[in-house]
């Protein structure tokens, strides 16, 4: 087949997906800067995650399983989430909220109290940054999956319209936080090729989003940050399977914390997602 067929041939985004389980790595670097773009801190964290997809067409959930959680900040000790190890919960394709207000469904409730393997209670937004990774996960993934509209190199959609999310959780991070979406598009870029296998990739971008983000350290006691942010990816799909092979994602939030009157803080953050299938033989703890 010669470059100019493969450019403009058509190719099949949509169809059905494999039946079998299949393994991931996740991993989240943010990098935080002051005001003035001094760096003032890293965190790492890493997700393994087991998924075992149900029949969509009889519209059943997929199954997903934390098989493991770690995470480091600047230059502490690498730490697990013991509580997260073993745990399973559902995921039904579409649906994005649920009638808990639940991002995709997945309980808030399981991110409250974490202890860490040293048995240190985790700070609320640590809690917050965990429970981000598993939205995380299944939002950037879930950009691979409405693209049946997509058949050849160079066509573009929207992927989601503008709209507001919900990102409370649990009862220090109160009601009225919220993220709010620009247009999201999603193009088909070109193809490639991951582990061996042809890939289409898609990019996609966030246009101007924003959040509120209310966070109750202690009773009493209100801390809001408001800010920008932009993202922007890459995913592949593999065109055999259609599942996603491998997703790269870029955040950037501008962000201002303030306590009633008082300015806590300004600066930047900028987040690194990178999402990695992997064989059952190699699915290990980085």
């Amino acid at each position: 087949m010669n470059g100019e067929s493969i450019v403009h041939q058509e190719y099949d985004l949509g169809g059905e997906r494999s039946a079998e389980t299949h393994y991931y790595h996740m991993e989240r670097v943010i990098f935080s800067y002051a005001e003035d773009g001094t760096r003032t801190g890293v965190e790492r964290y890493n997700l393994r995650l087991i998924i075992e997809p149900g029949n969509r067409s009889a519209g059943e959930a997929d199954k997903y399983t934390c098989a493991g959680f770690a995470l480091q900040k600047d230059d502490q000790p690498k730490v697990t989430i013991p509580a997260l190890e073993g745990w399973s919960y559902n995921i039904v394709s579409g649906v994005e909220v649920d009638e808990q207000g639940q991002m995709f469904g997945i309980p808030h409730v399981k991110f409250e109290g974490l202890t860490n393997s040293n048995d240190e209670m985790l700070e609320p937004i640590t809690a917050y940054q965990i429970y981000d990774l598993f939205i995380g996960f299944r939002g950037f993934t879930a950009f691979a999956e409405p693209v049946k509209d997509l058949k050849r190199i160079g066509d573009k959609i929207i992927a989601s319209p503008p709209g507001e999310s919900p990102i409370n959780l649990g009862s220090n991070i109160a009601e009225g936080s919220t993220f709010k979406n620009d247009e999201i598009t999603l193009e088909f870029k070109g193809l490639s090729v991951v582990g061996g296998a042809p890939c289409a990739v898609l990019h996609f971008y966030s246009g101007e989003g924003s959040f509120t983000f209310i966070f109750s350290p202690a009773p009493n006691m209100e801390v809001k940050t408001v800010g920008g942010t932009h993202y922007w990816g890459d995913i592949y799909l593999d065109l055999a399977s259609k599942w996603v092979k491998k997703a790269e994602v870029h955040v950037v939030d501008i962000i201002k914390a303030t306590m009633g009157d008082q300015v806590l803080s300004t600066g930047a953050e900028l987040t690194i997602n990178t999402i990695k299938a992997v064989p059952k033989a190699e699915f290990q703890v980085h």
